[in-house]
Order: structure tokens, then sequence, then C-alpha cells
């Protein structure tokens, strides 16, 4: 920067470079010219012109020196590209000079002088020291045309080689696409597959409740209504025996009490398999009821905690709820050996939570039943979660449901 705003270095930069421009236009014009003669032809030109320069050496007298021309002449040998043909040119053109002064006619007017002989040598001196340049020249050109040359079998063996890489990367993109549109459609099968087996088991699911539902209804219906008319009967029987037949008195009263052990169990089954409590009134009486009479059939102490003032919630995450709460009791009476329960329901901000907590032995890792999976099932189905935490210390199953309105249904 500092030498750009001083006036005498910007004098002496610019005087140099107009100067340098003619030369170096005059090197591209060589360059050019260089490049458009062949050797070839520059060999043929260098035999003619010297037979024609020393043939008009002979025919004049030898006091005249035409053998200068043969200096021009060495410069159209670089053209030949050759170094032999530049030293043995060189050499001919020396020969051919004083074989001009030795052939040539006598002069008109004198004889020769040793002044003439001076002229030749000179001029034959001129030659061989014309010769050392154009060797130099010639030298820079030839390897710079080497590595030219080199450069090029270079480039082009770099394109050859980036050609191959990227067809072999063309190649390889290409499967990695087909690849990725295979897995892309192996996905696409998959979740189809999934939302098809997810479909069916919902299918199966409400199969399996209308069934409950139904099998209830004609126990309590059929069966419930043919124990209580025996039990109805096995009274009037009963009332009609004479006091004095003891014996069949006392059959005919365990009659009756088989008869109600039978409608009790019946009863207790069809309310099982779907209790009409949660049709008609909800969770709010269901879950109340199902906990006592688990804890009347298994003995398990079941502790419950849920608002007192449930709402009714929509019928398919009612049934979510009871199937989830019967299915992980009845886990706890069969497999945990835990004699104590907690049952947990809530509602948090957009969810209703159902938590169950025992004080068992634990679930194995290796343990995935038919009542896990179809508590899971049913979790996702409703696009909620179902997690399972087990330890030597107890259990905790704990359903996460979607639910809107949760501060409605527990207020």
């Amino acid at each position: 920067m500092k030498s750009a705003s001083n006036p005498r270095v910007v004098g002496v930069i610019r005087p140099s470079l107009y100067l340098n421009q003619p030369l170096l236009l005059f090197r591209k014009k060589v360059l050019e010219l260089w490049q458009q003669v062949s050797p070839r032809r520059a060999k043929i030109a260098v035999c003619l012109l010297g037979a024609l320069i020393a043939a008009v050496d002979v025919a004049l007298p030898a006091n005249i020196d035409v053998a200068t021309f043969y200096c021009v002449l060495m410069v159209l040998v670089g053209w030949t590209r050759s170094f032999k043909w530049l030293w043995i040119s060189t050499i001919i053109f020396i020969l051919l000079t004083f074989a001009g002064i030795s052939l040539g006619a006598p002069p008109v007017d004198r004889q020769l002088m040793w002044v003439d002989w001076l002229n030749r040598s000179m001029t034959a001196l001129a030659l061989a020291v014309l010769a050392i340049p154009i060797h130099l020249l010639l030298r820079a050109i030839v390897e710079r045309e080497r590595a030219e040359r080199a450069l090029q079998e270079s480039h082009d063996l770099l394109e050859k080689r980036v050609e191959e890489r990227t067809s072999a990367l063309a190649v390889v993109i290409e499967e990695l696409q087909k690849e990725n549109a295979n897995r892309i459609q192996a996905e696409r099968e998959l979740r189809e597959s999934e939302s098809s087996l997810r479909e069916l088991s919902l299918e199966l699911l409400r199969a399996q409740d209308e069934e409950r539902r139904h099998l209830g209804q004609e126990l309590h219906d059929g069966v419930g209504q043919c124990l209580a008319g025996l039990k109805l009967n096995l009274h009037l029987v009963y009332q009609g025996i004479p006091t004095a037949g003891e014996s069949t008195r006392k059959y005919v009263a365990e009659c009756r009490e088989l008869a109600d052990d039978a409608l009790s169990q019946v009863r207790t089954l069809s309310h099982l398999m779907f209790p009409p409590l949660l049709q008609a009134l909800g969770l709010k009486s269901t879950i109340p009821w199902y906990v006592r009479g688990f804890e009347e059939r298994s003995g398990v102490q079941t502790k419950l905690e849920m608002p007192q003032n449930l709402g009714r919630l929509p019928e398919h995450l009612e049934l979510a709820l009871f199937r989830i709460l019967q299915e992980s009791l009845t886990n706890i009476h069969r497999h945990s050996g835990s004699r104590c329960a907690h049952v947990r329901l809530e509602f948090i901000e957009g969810a209703v939570v159902l938590q169950i907590k025992d004080a068992g032995k634990g679930i194995p890792d290796s343990a995935s039943g038919v009542g896990l999976r179809s508590m899971q099932e049913r979790a996702k189905q409703l696009k909620g979660k179902l997690e399972l935490a087990s330890g030597p210390e107890g259990t905790t199953v704990t359903a996460t449901l979607p639910f809107r309105n949760a501060s409605a249904a527990a207020s």
C-alpha cells in the first residue's frame, strides 16, 4: 500500500510495464508461430534454404560474404525442435561458409585477401556462438512442451479417474436410491400391516367385549333365571315335606344351598364379564363395586382413591379403564402373591390416569402374557400409553389415556 502511494515508485513501475508489453506480445506471437510450424516442415525449409544459400555463395565472387545468411537460417533450425539437427546444421553451415570462399568465383578486380578469410571466420564464429542461445531456448521450449504434455497427460488421467469415480458414484447412488426406495416401500408395507393388525386387534377386542356382554346377559337372563326358579321350587318342596322326614328335608336344604351358591356364582360371573353398572352408572359405581368384590373373592386388601364427584366418561374410555383394572387385579391375585393393593384414578391436564400397585414379587423380564398385551393394545387404541414398573418391592401398572374434558369429569 505504501509503495503504491509513492509517485516515484509508480513512475518506475509504469514504464517497465510499458516496456514489457511489446516483449510479451512478441513472445506470444513467437509461441503461436512455433506451434504452427511443424518440425518436418522446418527441416525441409532448412535443407532447401541452405542449399540455395550455398549455391548462391558458390556462384558469386568469393569476396562477397553470402554466408552471413546462414545466421538467419539458424533461427529456422530452432523450429526443428531437435538438438541433433541444430548442431549438425551449425557444423554444415560453418563448412559451407569456408567452402564458399574456396569454391566460389575469384574476385573481379583483385585477389583474395586475408580480410576475406577473416570475414568468413567471423561468420563461422557467429554461427557457433548463435547456436548456443538457440540451444538454450530450444531446451527451455522442449522442457516446457514436455511439462505441458505431462500436465496434459496428468489432466487427462485425472479426468478419466474423475469420470470413473463419477460413474462408480452414480452406480452407488442409484443402488442407494433403489435400496432407499425398497426400504421406504418395506416401511410403508410394515406400517400398513401394523395398522391392519391394530384394526384387527381392535375388532377382536370389540368382538370380545360384545361376546362378554352377550354371554353375561345370557347367564344372567337364562341360567340365572333357571337357578332362581330351581331355588324357589326347592323352597316349596322343603316347605311341603312333613317334619317327620328330617333326612329328606336335610337333603333338600343342601340342594337349596347349592342352588343358592350356583346362582350367586353365575350372577358374579355375568357381572364380571360385563357389569351392568358400567353401562348404567359408569366408573363412579363400577370401580368401588368391583374392588369390594375383588377383596371378598381374593382376600387382598385393596385401597381405592378416586374423585368423589366423578362424572361419566365416553363409553369406550370407561370400558378400557375397567378392563385394565380388572386384568391388573386378576394378575395381582394369581401371580404376585401380594396381600395388598392400591388403586388410584386421577385426572391430569388432558388425560385420565389409572394406577394399580402391589407389594408382590414382581414380574420376570421374560414375562409377556396375553393379559399384558391386551392392556397395552387397549391403551394404544386410544392413543395412550401403558407403563409397567416391576421390582422386588412390587409392580406398578400405570395407564395414561388422553381425555380432553378431564377437569370437567373430575369435578
